[in-house]
Parts: C-alpha cells; sequence; structure tokens
C-alpha cells in the first residue's frame, strides 16, 4: 500500500513539472511572436540571453524541490553552480529586467534594473509588491509601466528610458528597460537639421523636390508646393502622376527615364500653376546614387524662365524682322546697329544706377559707424560698433558679389585689368581661410612670391577663394591644403592642392557645367547646386585666364589659373609708387576745408560727422544750386572735394569739372569721387581728370588714408 502511494505521489510531482515547463515555453513563444520594440533596434541579444536564463531559472527550481529530498552533496553544488550562472547571464544584460509573478513578486531581477529605476537592493529584497516598489523609483512617470504595454520614461540626470512589459500565462509579466537616450538624442538631431534643411530651401528662389525611383515624392520645399497645390493640399508620399496628372506624366517620362539611367537632365517646359497660368519652366534632374552607384532617386530643380522665355521670343522675333529688312534695305543694318548699342548702354546705365541705389544706405551706415568708433565709447559698446562695422563689411561684400554676378549674367561685366603684386590676392586670401580650414583640422600651407602679375585682382580672388572652398569641402581632417604659385614661362600658374580623394578622369570635364556635383558629393560632402566651379569657368573666359585641374584618385587633386606676369622693372617702379602713400600720409595734418557734395542728406550727414571727428572743417551741398550759392567755392582755403558720382540728373564729373573752371584761385583743391559704379571707362575718366576714385560702400581708414594721401600729393608739388 506505501509502495503504491509513493508512486502516485513521483507522478503528480512530473505531472507538475510538465506543466510548469509548458507554461515558460508559452510564455517564451509568445515573446518571440511579439518581437522587440521599433526603438529598441541592437536589444535582440541581451533579450535572447534572458529567455534562456528564464528556463534555465525553472530548471533550477525544479531541482531544488528535488534536492530536498535528496542528501548527494554533487547535485547541491551543482544547483549553486547554475544560480550563479543565471545571475551572471541575467546581470550581463545591457537593458534593466524584472521577472514578476502573478503575486506581484519579484523573482528575478538584475543589477542594470538598479542603475535604470534609482532603487537599492535592499528596497527590491524588502518587497513582496513591486508595483509598490517601482512607484517610489526614479522614474518619471511609473504608472504609465501598468497602463500601457509601452511607455517612455525620464530620470533625474536627464536619461531617456523606454519600458517595455510582456504579460505571462500566469498573470505575471516580464518588465524590460532600456536607456535609449542616444536614440533620443540622435532623432532630436536629425529633426534640427531637417528644420534647417527647410528653412534654407523655402527661401531658394526656386522650385526644388526629390523623387524615388518610383516616382514618388519624399521632399518638396514651399516654392514647389506653392506652385502645383492648393493650400492645405498633400503632395508627400504622393505618386507624380498624382500632381501632373497622367498627360503630364506622360510628357516628363522620357526626361525621368533619362535621370534614372544615370545621366543629368536639362530640359525647358511650359507647365500651368495652381493658379491656371501658364509658365515656362527650365527643369533640371539631378540622379542620387548611393555608394555602388545605384539610382535611388533624383533631385529636381524648376527655375521660372518665362520672362527670360519672352524676352528671347521678343529678341528672335526681332532678328526675324531685321533679318526682312536687310533684304529689303542695306540701310536699314546700320539702325538697327545703332539701336541695339544704344540698348546696352541703358542696360549698363541701369545697372549702375541699381548698384548706386542698393550700396548708397549702406554706404551712410558704414560711414555712421565709422563716425561712432572715433568718439569715446565704453569697451562694450565699442566692442558692438566693432562687430556691426565687420557686419556691415561683409554685406558691402556680399552686395557687390551679386551685383556683379547679375552684370555677369547680363554681359555687362568688365574685367579691371591693372598690375598687382600677386601676394596682394594670395596673403589675405591665405588669413581668410586659415580658420575656415583650421575648424575642420585641416592645415593651410602659403608658399608667396615677390611677382607682379596683370589681372582683375577682384575677379581673381574670387576665383581662388572658390578653388579653396572646395578643397575644404572635399580634404578630410588632417590633411593639408597648399596656396602657392610657379611660374610658367610669360605666365604665373597659381595652384591650389588638396588631400582629398580626387577626381576621376572622366569628371575633370564635367565639373565645370552647371549643376554637376562628384558622386562623393551626393552623401559624403551634401552641399551646393553645383554652380561654383561653372562660374570660375566664366570668370576665367571673362579675364582671358586658363583654368586647370589635375587630380590622383586617392591622393587628392590641383585646380590652377595661369595669370600673365609683369616684367620686374616695370613692377619695381610700380611697387615705388604703391609703397609711398604708407610713409607720407601719417604726417599729414587732418585739418583744412573739405567740400562734401552728394544729393542723399544721410551721406552729407555722415560724412560730416566723420570728417569732422578727423579735424576737417566740412561745408555739404546736395546739388548744383546749394553748390553755386556757397561762398567756399572760391575759398584758396579748400582742400579737397568729396562728389557723389550720381548727382540725380547730373554726373559729379561734370559738375566739379564745371566749378574747378570757374575757380579764381590757381591752388586747385583735390577731388574725391564716390561711386557704385565700376565700369573701366569711369575709372579711366577719372584718371585723365586727375580724380582719386572709391568704390562704394566706402571704409571710414580707405577714406582716411585716401584724404592723407592726396593731401601727401599736393604737398609734395
Amino acid at each position: 500500500m506505501a509502495s503504491e502511494t509513493e508512486l502516485r505521489h513521483q507522478l503528480a510531482e512530473r505531472e507538475a513539472k510538465i506543466a510548469r515547463l509548458e507554461r515558460i515555453n508559452q510564455a517564451l513563444m509568445q515573446r518571440i511572436e511579439q518581437g522587440s520594440s521599433p526603438q529598441l533596434n541592437g536589444v535582440h541579444s541581451p533579450f535572447t540571453a534572458f529567455q534562456h536564463a528564464a528556463v534555465l531559472a525553472e530548471q533550477v527550481r525544479e531541482r531544488t524541490r528535488e534536492l530536498k529530498h535528496s542528501a548527494d552533496v554533487s547535485k547541491q553544488k551543482a544547483l549553486a553552480e547554475k544560480m550563479l550562472l543565471l545571475q551572471n547571464t541575467v546581470d550581463n544584460l545591457s537593458q534593466g529586467v524584472a521577472l514578476v509573478n502573478g503575486q506581484g513578486q519579484l523573482e528575478v531581477w538584475n543589477a542594470k534594473l538598479l542603475d535604470l529605476t534609482g532603487l537599492s537592493r535592499r528596497q527590491l529584497g524588502l518587497t513582496n509588491d513591486f508595483q509598490a516598489c517601482l512607484m517610489r523609483s526614479a522614474l518619471s512617470q511609473p504608472q504609465q509601466i501598468f497602463s500601457q504595454t509601452r511607455s517612455e520614461q525620464k530620470l533625474l540626470d536627464g536619461r531617456t528610458i523606454a519600458a517595455e512589459r510582456h504579460p505571462l500565462p500566469d498573470a505575471g509579466y516580464l518588465l524590460a528597460l532600456t536607456d535609449i537616450s542616444t536614440h533620443v538624442a540622435y532623432a532630436a538631431s536629425l529633426a534640427e537639421s531637417e528644420r534647417w534643411l527647410r528653412a534654407i530651401t523655402d527661401n531658394v528662389p526656386a522650385m526644388i523636390a526629390y523623387l524615388s525611383a518610383n516616382g514618388i515624392y519624399e521632399f518638396v520645399n514651399r516654392g514647389y508646393a506653392e506652385f502645383y497645390l492648393q493650400p492645405g493640399q498633400e503632395i508627400l508620399q504622393q505618386h507624380i502622376t498624382e500632381i501632373h496628372g497622367e498627360s503630364g506624366y506622360q510628357r516628363l517620362q522620357p526626361y525621368i527615364a533619362e535621370v534614372l539611367n544615370g545621366d543629368n537632365v536639362v530640359f525647358e517646359i511650359t507647365e500651368t500653376n495652381i493658379q491656371g497660368v501658364s509658365r515656362h519652366l527650365l527643369k533640371s534632374y539631378v540622379p542620387n546614387r548611393d555608394s555602388a552607384g545605384k539610382v535611388l532617386g533624383f533631385f529636381v530643380l524648376n527655375r521660372d524662365i518665362t520672362e527670360r522665355k519672352r524676352t528671347s521670343e521678343a529678341l528672335r522675333q526681332a532678328n526675324i524682322l531685321l533679318e526682312k529688312r536687310v533684304q529689303e534695305r542695306t540701310a536699314a543694318l546700320s539702325q538697327a546697329k545703332n539701336e541695339a548699342e544704344i540698348a546696352n548702354a541703358s542696360k549698363s546705365q541701369f545697372l549702375a544706377a541699381v548698384s548706386h541705389d542698393v550700396l548708397q544706405p549702406l554706404n551712410a551706415a558704414r560711414l555712421f559707424n565709422g563716425a561712432m568708433l572715433d568718439q569715446s565709447l565704453s569697451p562694450e559698446v565699442r566692442g558692438l560698433a566693432q562687430k556691426a562695422a565687420r557686419s556691415l563689411d561683409d554685406v558691402g561684400d556680399l552686395l557687390r558679389t551679386l551685383v556683379d554676378l547679375s552684370k555677369l549674367d547680363a554681359g555687362a561685366l568688365a574685367a579691371q585689368v591693372e598690375v598687382i603684386p600677386v601676394d596682394a590676392v594670395l596673403k589675405p586670401l591665405a588669413d581668410e581661410a586659415e580658420a575656415m580650414l583650421a575648424s575642420k583640422g585641416i592645415r593651410l600651407r602659403l608658399q608667396s612670391s615677390r611677382d607682379w602679375i596683370i589681372t582683375d585682382s577682384a575677379l581673381l580672388t574670387r576665383i581662388l577663394r572658390n578653388f579653396i572652398s572646395n578643397a575644404y569641402r572635399y580634404t578630410p581632417a588632417g590633411g593639408e591644403v597648399l596656396l602657392g604659385c610657379r611660374r610658367r614661362g610669360t605666365q604665373l600658374e597659381i595652384q591650389v592642392l588638396d588631400t582629398g580623394p580626387g577626381i576621376a578622369a572622366d569628371q575633370r570635364k564635367s565639373i565645370f557645367r552647371e549643376f554637376h556635383r562628384l558622386p562623393a558629393a551626393e552623401h559624403e560632402h551634401a552641399g551646393g547646386l553645383g554652380l561654383g566651379l561653372a562660374i570660375v569657368e566664366r570668370l576665367a573666359r571673362l579675364l582671358d585666364h586658363v583654368v586647370d585641374v589635375k587630380s590622383k584618385v586617392g591622393r587628392g587633386s590641383m585646380f590652377s589659373i595661369q595669370v600673365p606676369r609683369q616684367q620686374a622693372d616695370q613692377s619695381s617702379d610700380r611697387q615705388a609708387r604703391r609703397d609711398e602713400p604708407s610713409v607720407i600720409p601719417n604726417t599729414i595734418q587732418e585739418q583744412g576745408l573739405i567740400g562734401v557734395i552728394d544729393n542723399d542728406p544721410a551721406i552729407c550727414q555722415a560724412l560730416e560727422s566723420i570728417l569732422s571727428g578727423w579735424g576737417y572743417t566740412v561745408v555739404l551741398a546736395q546739388n548744383r544750386e546749394q553748390l553755386v550759392a556757397q561762398d567756399f567755392w572760391q575759398d584758396r582755403e579748400l582742400r579737397a572735394v568729396i562728389v557723389d558720382y550720381h548727382l540725380g540728373a547730373d554726373f559729379g564729373t561734370d559738375v566739379v569739372t564745371e566749378l574747378l573752371q570757374q575757380r579764381l584761385s590757381s591752388a586747385q583743391p583735390a577731388v574725391l569721387l564716390l561711386t557704385a559704379n565700376h565700369s573701366q571707362a569711369l575709372q579711366d575718366q577719372a584718371r585723365e581728370l586727375g580724380f582719386e576714385l572709391l568704390h562704394k560702400p566706402v571704409r571710414p581708414l580707405q577714406l582716411r588714408m585716401t584724404l592723407r594721401t592726396l593731401f601727401s600729393r599736393s604737398k609734395s608739388r
């Protein structure tokens, strides 16, 4: 009878063991089917380890019950080793884990749980209610753990914790805590980058979009959306046929096929905007490749050239009309030529007037700022004024560049060639570039030269600045950029060498085309639309200089431009004349009478403020009538006249020349002409009249040194 009871008892224990193993197996299968949280990419291995540890724990408990009825010492030792293995496995998990049974009691946990909750071992050891214990932890909202299967928690030290609660079949649950602070910070960084990208593209005067290889819109800027969409209409994740319609898509399909084949595509097409107005667009499709060269999608850049097209069409019609007239009367050709020359002169005058109107208020601001810097200021105010001066200088340079580029497009920009020392271009450019390159860990080396060159210094500086900008973009940290020159017969070759990735031979000509970017630039050095070298090529052609590029893939590139050299004896004479003003002006006394002629009251007030601050007596006139009415014009002590080139309907050169002829005194004042007109013709005219010329906006120090130079010349005579 006793033997039968013992058999029944063993059978009951085995059935209970089988039931427990089935319950654990069911929980593990449910966890595998659910998968892990998408927020916790990369943490599957620790959880798998924990699953293994949970099964191991159940086996250890089972063995423990068996050992209660056994005195086998070796089996107890094996149990201790398994318990130690279980704890080591759980403690090595990157997640904080807790296994809670159906009664809310904590059965298994690891040290990472303490770090992520702020609880102590003592707190966990004394509690029979894990939920109540967790409510006293450092987690920001622990109650969400029990109301939601997934939640995010904050710690006082700023860390972000992802909490996942996985129910188990016996009414218990598994809690996994993961530190996702790095993921959250990275997501915030991406969001900020996207915000800046959006702000930049929305303010670009063009329509920009990006489509996947399947024709799905993934990005559009504000200009693109306003052209094609009603307010509030959604475009992202829409197919191109949803925006252009089936017929519009069929018109674009040949170009789309071409760009998906890996080619840059530029074409013109007429489309109707959302208001129903027909506009002529210049479209550029640029493929986007991955590192293996596969086309993932393409960029779209639309520019509205309707007005330019209308002008072009008008010119075409005019040419047809001229051809007919030529056939009828050859005499009409001469008349048409004269009209074209007049139109071109009017265009140049218009650009000069625009330059004057744009730079005039900036010129006044710069002069007022210079006058303020001459006052007694506190260190804080002086620092702010100096920053304002630098900002005004930057704005002036930018406006001049934009005006010059507009003139270049209009064919109204002329090179102002002069003989200059090459170091006058290289040294300021090196000073400017050194800080920019150093910020990326790139070393700049300058190889100076005493040679003199024949060029336009401003346009040459712009070309070299673009070369250095490209070197900065493509040279990795720790690399080196060399700015130097070599003699090539009658030419001086100015070179910019970098240690970047180099350019493949089949890409070296195409990089000078508009909107062409190297494959590496599309993913590793993103930035720009590929216009820089196209502008370089046009400026070099304007200067009649030769631009070249040499490169070796994996070692770096060299961009160069050849500039005519000046003979040594002539450049030495020019050097002596150039050096003269730097010694003499400091000995000149700043006193005497100066007349200011400018039709802008703000400029007059600014010049009066800054000149009187230097010690001069200033008399103002805003037009010819005020000038004639002033007695100062016949004053023998009149030392200089500062006159604006544009005086309403009059030109400053004409006004001053006329009044100089009427002056009774034999001592003629120096004349300083201020203008925003950069034409070579005006410079030649000023040189013939003996006038000094300064371009707006004028720097106060530049004005002061010019006056000293003028007075030193008159004193030497």
